[in-house]
């Protein structure tokens, strides 16, 4: 039996990557709906076809791109980030973005900046692990 998605629900997630084992900064990741999905996938991909042979189609994803919107709109918290010194605590900054007619919230692009590209993309593969269905799910 399928379930339906609960769009609020939320994972806590520490990077294995993390430098400080024992006080490691914690992502807390959300879902993205479907209609913020299509967004994204349009956004990142495009289809080529080859008009001479018209079942010939190249898809193409730009990986990077998908990475960061989709961190960009799953992050939802953040506990024990810091500063480029370490010395202060930084508290995720979000803004909205309206996407036909509906306002999402999001990382503003100035807070994007504080993170590494590997991690942007070792998170971004979280949320869409977090969103995938289960195996029980798939067999049925």
């Amino acid at each position: 039996m399928f379930k339906a998605v609960d769009i609020t629900a939320t994972k806590r997630y520490v990077s294995p990557n993390d430098p400080d084992s024992k006080n490691p900064t914690v992502f807390i990741i959300g879902s993205i709906d479907p209609a913020l999905r299509a967004h994204i996938d349009g956004k990142c991909s495009t289809i080529e076809v080859d008009e001479k042979k018209s079942e010939k189609r190249v898809v193409r994803v730009n990986a990077t791109q998908y990475s960061i919107l989709t961190f960009k709109f799953g992050l939802r918290g953040l506990e024990n980030f810091f500063s480029t010194d370490g010395s202060t605590a930084l508290q995720l900054n979000l803004g909205n973005h309206n996407i036909s007619g509906v306002s999402y919230p999001c990382v503003t692009e100035e807070f994007m900046k504080n993170f590494h590209p590997d991690l942007i993309s070792e998170i971004a593969e979280e949320i869409v692990k977090f969103q995938s269905l289960s195996v029980a799910e798939i067999k049925n």
